[in-house]
């Protein structure tokens, strides 16, 4: 695994964070699934799950459900990143821990993680005075059945750990950037203006999605630019 994808909606705050190639990072108890990390269990040291920030990737940009669950209805984008070594790349001025960090690039690589998903058991917290201690967080990374179309990979930071619920990632990982089939072309304009003007990344590339002929299928065509 080396791309993993970010369905956006565009909105004012979606276009601030793509001009800060930054990502939000909510809490449990903002996701859309009522069981996901099940935030009234305790961790080992007694925080609230809902103590940990969370964000959400998958590994499929052309997801019609996903496009149109998480990207306005196919009015949004999908940001496509590179990983590193199975880790997701952010600018250091993003946390207060130094773990991660790598000093010779002055990046942090954070692990990534894909979910599980489980048919029926909510998979809880075990009593940390028993658990395994590789397996203390499992319950994080599970979800139910229904969402395993999501494809979804995650990684959850504490909320000690960084200074704000946006995350500024490295830019020169973000690879391409994908616009829906029923984007505003204004709005398509302003994010391919801004990669113009600030050189966003040298590498980046930009594609229109579209209807694969005769088939329920998304394709794409090259945005020169």
């Amino acid at each position: 695994m080396d791309k993993l994808y970010k369905y956006q909606p565009i909105s004012k705050y979606s276009l601030e964070n793509f001009i800060t190639n930054s990502l939000y990072a909510p809490l449990p108890n903002e996701l859309n699934d009522p069981f996901d990390c099940f935030t009234h269990i305790y961790d080992a040291a007694g925080a609230l799950v809902n103590d940990y920030h969370i964000i959400s990737l998958t590994s499929n940009k052309r997801n019609l459900l996903m496009w149109s669950h998480y990207a306005d209805s196919h009015k949004g984008m999908c940001l496509e990143f590179l990983l590193e070594n199975e880790c997701f790349t952010f600018e250091n001025e993003s946390f207060n821990t130094g773990m991660y960090y790598n000093e010779e690039t002055g990046l942090y690589y954070w692990p990534i993680t894909e979910v599980v998903y489980s048919a029926d058991d909510i998979i809880s917290n075990p009593n940390p005075e028993q658990a395994d201690p590789f397996s203390e967080y499992d319950y994080l990374y599970h979800k139910g059945s229904a969402w395993s179309y999501e494809k979804e990979y995650r990684f959850i930071i504490k909320k000690d750990y960084i200074r704000q619920k946006t995350l500024r990632y490295s830019r020169k990982h973000l690879s391409s950037i994908y616009f829906g089939l029923n984007i505003d072309e204004r709005e398509k304009k302003i994010i391919i203006d801004e990669m113009k003007k600030d050189k966003y990344t040298e590498n980046a590339n930009l594609y229109q999605m579209k209807r694969y002929e005769g088939q329920y299928r998304l394709t794409w065509n090259e945005i020169e630019i």
